[in-house]
């Protein structure tokens, strides 16, 4: 799921996410309007927050096995066998 979608869902989110991460609201309606990419070092902190709803693969899936080697292994949520 990407990380619009996720605060589309329940109001108040992009607040609640903007503090959890320090930074200001505006921030990350920057990165939902695509005006600025998500950081690198919110990803993983994102992924946490949302509980796996948005993943870093989500965030960015061009790249990620690059960025988080470690993750290549790991099976994405809900492809399990």
């Amino acid at each position: 799921m990407n990380l619009q979608d996720w605060l589309k869902q329940e109001h108040g989110r992009q607040a609640a996410l903007a503090r959890h991460l320090g930074i200001k609201p505006p921030q990350v309606a920057d990165w939902i309007s695509r005006d600025k990419p998500i950081p690198l070092v919110h990803m993983a902190a994102i992924e946490s927050y949302t509980a796996g709803q948005v993943t870093r693969r989500d965030m960015r899936p061009a790249d990620w096995p690059r960025i988080w080697p470690e993750l290549a292994d790991q099976q994405p949520a809900g492809q399990g066998v």
